[in-house]
């Protein structure tokens, strides 16, 4: 059974530095990709276990910021993803409304003109379509 190990990884010049508090153990690595193959070979080392019976979690990338303090890394990288993830659904409810109002009414337009005018392929506007008119009949209040 593996033991797992939380690590934390800072940056020290041109070094990571990676500390496991469950072992008082430092090691370093040149790249971050590399930090948790160095964490774990720290640990079997120190524990006198075979590498192959320890995970290593990284739970906190710290940077130093110019003005003293300092960067938590993985949580601002999470906080970014969702808000990236939020921006691209709203970005393709837009596109969707406008490809449904594009393709219905009396000023319909052909599907290449407005994969054209979208740089997307027609097939990509009919689906588009077909999305946007599933939402629009799964939902009874108007808006």
């Amino acid at each position: 059974m593996n033991t797992q190990y939380e690590a934390v990884v800072h940056r020290d010049n041109r070094w990571w530095v990676i500390e496991i508090p469950a072992i008082a153990g430092i090691t370093r690595s040149r790249r971050l990709s590399d930090a948790r193959e160095a964490a774990r070979n720290c640990i079997a080392v120190t524990t006198k276990a075979s590498p192959a019976d320890v995970d290593v979690v990284i739970v906190d990338v710290v940077v130093p910021r110019p003005d003293g303090n300092v960067r938590h890394l993985l949580d601002e990288t999470t906080q970014v993803r969702e808000t990236q993830r939020k921006l691209e659904e709203a970005a393709a409810a837009v596109v969707r409304d406008f490809v449904t109002e594009l393709t219905t009414g009396d000023t319909r337009i052909p599907v290449r003109d407005i994969g054209f005018l979208m740089d997307l392929t027609p097939g990509r506007i009919s689906q588009l379509s077909k999305q946007a008119q599933h939402r629009a009949d799964a939902d009874p209040l108007p808006h």
